[in-house]
Formats: C-alpha cells, sequence, structure tokens
C-alpha cells in the first residue's frame, strides 16, 4: 500500500508542478515585451520552426493524430475507471485521473509557451494609412482604385455552370504559392519559417461547428477544413499560416490574410481577397459619402456577389446547433486566452460617431475611427496611385 500511496503522490507532484508552470507563464504573458520577446520571438517561435519541420515529414495533420488519439484515450479510459470504481479499487481509479490530469496539464502548457503568449504581443507592423480622416472625395478615390481592380480581378477568373469561380490550384499547390507570398515578408516581427497548411480529416465535423480552420501551435499545424467553399478557403488559408508565423489574434490574422493576398500578383488571391476585405473600406464610404458610395457600388461586380450568395446558402444548408455550441466554445477559449472581445475579434470594422447641430438636428461631423483593416487597404490603394 505504501508503494501504491507514494506512486499517487509523486504523480500528485508532477501535476503541481505542471500547474504552476501554467499559472507561472500565465501571469508573464500580461507583460508586453515578455510575450514578444520571451514567448512569441523565443520559445514559440524555436517550437514551432521544430515541430513544423516533423509535422512537414507527413501528408497528414499531427494534429488530427492528437485529436484521434485522445478520443481512443477517452473511449478506452471510461471503462477504466468505472470498472475500478466498481471493483472498489480507488487507488486505480485515482491513478487513472492523475495520468489523465498530467496528460492535459501537459498540452496545456505547452500551449501556453507556444501560442497563448502571442496574443499580448504588440501590434502588427504592417503599411498603414496612418494621416487625418479623409473627406468623402478621398475616401471614394481610394475605395475606387480597389473596386477596380476587383472588377479587372473579377472578369480574369473561370467560372463553372453556377458563376462559381474555377480554383486554379490543387490544394497543395495553393498552400505552397500562399507561404510563398508570407516568405516576402521581411519583418523580425514574423517568423521566417512558415509552416504547411494542410486540409483535416475531421472536416465534417468542422462544418457542423461553423470552424473552416484550426492552427494548432503544439503539432506545429495549420489545418484546413476541407469542405469550406474554396474562395473562403484560399482567405482560410492565408489565416491560419499567419497565427503560425505569430499572429495569434484573430482580427490580426484575418488583416494579414487580406495584406498577403492583396499585395501578390496573382489575380486570383486578389480576387479571394476582396470577396471578403472590400467591405471594410466600402462601409466607412457609406459612412462618410452616402452619395458617393452609391456611385461606386454599382460596380461591385455581379459575379462575384452571386458567388458570395452561393457561400453563404452553403453554410445556412449545413447550419445546426453544434455552429452555436462551436461559437460558444470557440467564444470561451478567446476570451481566456487574451482577446477579452471573444469571437468579435474576428470583425475588425471601423467605428464612427455623429454629431448634430442643436437647432437645426443636421449632421455636424461624423468622426470615423478606422480599423486597423480599413487603414491597411487605405495604404494599398495609395501604393497603386503610386502615393
Amino acid at each position: 500500500m505504501k508503494q501504491k500511496h507514494k506512486k499517487l503522490v509523486n504523480k500528485a507532484i508532477v501535476i503541481g508542478c505542471l500547474t504552476f508552470f501554467i499559472v507561472l507563464f500565465s501571469l508573464m504573458k500580461l507583460s508586453q515585451p515578455v510575450a514578444e520577446y520571451f514567448f512569441a520571438r523565443g520559445i514559440s517561435r524555436a517550437y514551432v520552426f521544430l515541430a513544423g519541420n516533423i509535422a512537414s515529414w507527413f501528408p497528414f495533420s499531427l494534429f488530427d493524430i492528437f485529436v484521434t488519439f485522445g478520443i481512443l484515450s477517452v473511449i478506452v479510459c471510461i471503462p477504466f475507471f468505472i470498472y475500478y470504481l466498481k471493483k472498489k479499487r480507488g487507488w486505480k481509479a485515482a491513478a487513472l485521473l492523475e495520468r489523465v490530469a498530467i496528460a492535459v496539464l501537459t498540452v496545456l502548457l505547452l500551449y501556453t509557451v507556444t501560442a497563448s503568449g502571442n496574443y499580448y504581443r504588440e501590434k502588427v507592423p504592417l503599411p498603414m494609412y496612418e494621416g487625418e480622416q479623409l473627406t468623402g472625395e478621398e475616401t471614394a478615390e481610394l475605395v475606387d482604385v480597389l473596386m477596380d481592380d476587383y472588377v479587372y480581378v473579377s472578369g480574369l477568373m473561370k467560372r463553372d455552370e453556377n458563376g462559381i469561380t474555377v480554383c486554379p490550384y490543387d490544394f497543395d499547390e495553393l498552400t505552397e504559392r500562399i507561404r510563398k507570398e508570407y516568405r516576402k515578408l521581411d519583418d523580425p516581427y514574423f517568423s521566417s519559417y512558415v509552416p504547411r497548411a494542410k486540409e483535416g480529416w475531421y472536416s465534417k465535423f468542422l462544418t457542423s461547428e461553423g470552424i473552416t480552420g484550426i492552427t494548432f501551435l503544439p503539432t506545429g499545424d495549420a489545418v484546413v477544413n476541407k469542405e469550406t467553399p474554396h474562395c473562403y478557403k484560399t482567405v482560410t488559408t492565408a489565416h491560419e499560416i499567419a497565427h503560425a508565423v505569430g499572429c495569434m489574434r484573430e482580427g490580426d490574422a484575418n488583416m494579414m490574410a487580406y495584406y498577403v493576398l492583396l499585395k501578390s500578383e496573382d489575380p486570383y488571391f486578389r480576387y479571394c481577397a476582396y470577396m471578403y476585405s472590400l467591405g471594410h473600406v466600402l462601409q466607412v464610404l457609406r459612412i462618410v459619402s452616402p452619395e458617393l458610395y452609391r456611385d461606386i457600388a454599382p460596380k461591385y461586380p455581379s459575379e462575384a456577389r452571386t458567388e458570395r450568395l452561393a457561400e453563404d446558402a452553403f453554410w445556412e444548408s449545413r447550419y445546426s446547433f453544434m455552429d452555436d455550441v462551436g461559437e460558444f466554445l470557440n467564444d470561451l477559449y478567446l476570451k481566456m486566452s487574451g482577446s477579452g472581445s471573444g469571437t468579435e475579434s474576428y470583425h475588425d470594422y471601423s467605428n464612427y460617431s455623429v454629431t448634430y447641430d442643436e437647432k437645426t438636428q443636421e449632421v455636424k461631423e461624423i468622426k470615423v475611427t478606422y480599423s486597423q483593416t480599413t487603414r491597411v487597404m487605405f495604404r494599398i490603394a495609395q501604393e497603386r496611385r503610386g502615393e
């Protein structure tokens, strides 16, 4: 009995040590310099380089192996736990629980040092518009530059009989081309190692949850739901790779995906990015000048609008209560990781306020606070105009 007691105590000590380091690192990451240089540019970058290179040896995702192993472990452990309780072997049931706790805490510790700290790092250093609020005319000029390019690349797309764009690449080629775009980033903020994205085994389950991709840094994997409509799959792939190179905040990952794809010379990449990003600048134009918005909005490619409606119909046809469960769990996870707004952090839209004349009640001033994504897109438009 003493030997059995000693083993239980030893495992409890391990559990205590793991818990201590999880709490310690969780407190350390609250300091931005520590999050930036100790976690993001230090431990996380080195670990992802090692894990990502190992993962690249396999044609499948190690995250899928991890999930499969976890499911099988639960299936095996529950009957054993019940059996031990029925046979009144309490110490064996306790030992089993301790093993499970050690496994869970080990994964949690790995996640804390590789990913969680990245939520507290510095602002993403992308070229952005940093000036004062633009007038309606100035806003319209920049939006028009982006809209004209959207119309141009939309006209280059090959489409099927339903008007849906035909992706010119298989998934392996797609992810390799996106990796090449990421390698053009030369700021030390981003990891120079860009891991491969892979299509996941559990895509049907992800679809039921309304999830298009997952990046799990403990296995060095960026996993994409293969059932995702391909334009959004392209943006999702760029989004998940953004997480892997150091942009864990969801709004930052979206912004990075748009930036990398819009800066590409590949018309298909730009087309996919415009479909989900152009709304950021159109929103601002609609706020500051509804008249100019009405002039430019009709230019929006009708083929792209049809494709976006088809994508919405795809997700609506697969909606279930699991979608709400997935939304709740993702929101909880993001808030626990340090993103106070939870799933709202995906939606980086501009805010505005309106001041009215006290006497006439007419609009006196509209003050817009540009989102980071909007500032990035304005800067891209300025660069295309040679500014």
